[in-house]
């Protein structure tokens, strides 16, 4: 990694982030007890809005898009309804053993996707350690961003559960939703063959 990107991402972790803490806690409070699948995102969103808020204003296809692959019966009720009900859907997320995590914990610029990938690969040993709240290693790991996929390597991925998936699974925005949907689709089929 040449020097310009090493100060460029210092500079990401030295920028203040007022709502780190309340990160934190949101996604501390959704750790099953059980975790069989961990669902690894990118980095939260550049707005104070977050999977693990309950509250969704909008640009949510994450959680959107994730709920209705996991919960087919979903797909049928308008999304107001399931912004509505975010913390009951999140507590059932939980419950059955799902979790999502940033590979970045803090914002990253929305620069090229190239940045990012570099963010996350600077990032790897701060994301095994907050895996450590999981408790235990034995759940299955899905990459939920090609960025994911190719900032993480060979290395951090086989520390990652018993099971990481090399699904190169792209983001459900920009008119990726239906290519998300079907990749996530035969990426959780392959956790039953």
């Amino acid at each position: 990694m040449g020097n310009e990107a090493r100060a460029e991402i210092n500079s990401i972790a030295n920028n203040a982030d007022p709502d780190l803490e309340r990160r934190r806690a949101a996604w501390l409070a959704h750790i099953p007890k059980n975790c069989r699948v961990l669902f690894i995102g990118e980095a939260p969103p550049p707005e104070a809005r977050y999977f693990y808020y309950p509250e969704s204003n909008g640009h949510d296809y994450l959680f959107l898009e994730l709920f209705q692959v996991l919960y087919p019966e979903l797909k049928t009720l308008d999304v107001a309804h399931m912004r509505e009900n975010k913390p009951a859907l999140l507590r059932r997320f939980a419950d059955d053993g799902y979790l999502l995590v940033d590979a970045v914990e803090g914002r990253i610029p929305l620069s090229g996707s190239s940045d990012r990938v570099q963010a996350i690969s600077a990032g790897q040993e701060d994301l095994l350690e907050r895996l450590n709240f999981i408790g235990h290693n034995d759940f299955v790991a899905i990459p939920l961003k090609v960025t994911v996929h190719d900032g993480l390597s060979a290395g951090t991925k086989s520390r990652i559960g018993a099971r990481f998936l090399s699904d190169r699974i792209p983001f459900p925005s920009n008119g990726q939703q239906a290519n998300f949907r079907r990749r996530l689709s035969l990426a959780l089929q392959s956790l039953n063959g």
